[in-house]
């Protein structure tokens, strides 16, 4: 889920079978596609924002995703759209950014990022997902 320029397919290894990289954005999907290629990594790219998952129920073996909830529209159905496509098994694979534990960086945290509108809930239904 929001596969971006496809940083993280140098660290895959080869047990992958397939990657599907889904990203809104054409330019990136491009990119996306070379650092695939040189890595070795077999992938199909779609075009697609994660609201709306084009795939069926419960077939992903897992969903990786690496500082994406913060850049989509709605990550809260986006997060439902990833537990609907995730096999009973399934992993979400997954780092975001949450505010600091110390009072003084969380202030600062705050000045400089707008807030993020749902993100208590967010962690909630993140935590489900993972447990």
């Amino acid at each position: 889920m929001g596969v971006g320029s496809g940083l993280n397919f140098s660290r895959y290894g080869r047990c992958i079978e397939t990657v599907i990289a889904l990203d809104p954005s054409p330019r990136l999907l491009s990119m996306a596609r070379k650092r695939a290629s040189e890595a070795g990594v077999p992938a199909c790219f779609i075009q697609g924002a994660a609201v709306a998952l084009p795939f069926t129920d419960k077939v992903m073996d897992s969903v990786v995703m690496t500082w994406t909830l913060c850049s989509v529209s709605e990550p809260l159905a986006s997060l439902r759209e990833i537990r609907r496509v995730l096999k009973q098994q399934g992993k979400l694979l997954f780092v975001e950014h949450g505010l600091a534990p110390h009072p003084q960086v969380e202030r600062w945290q705050r000045r400089l990022t707008p807030p993020w509108p749902a993100s208590r809930e967010a962690v909630t239904l993140i935590a489900r997902l993972t447990s």
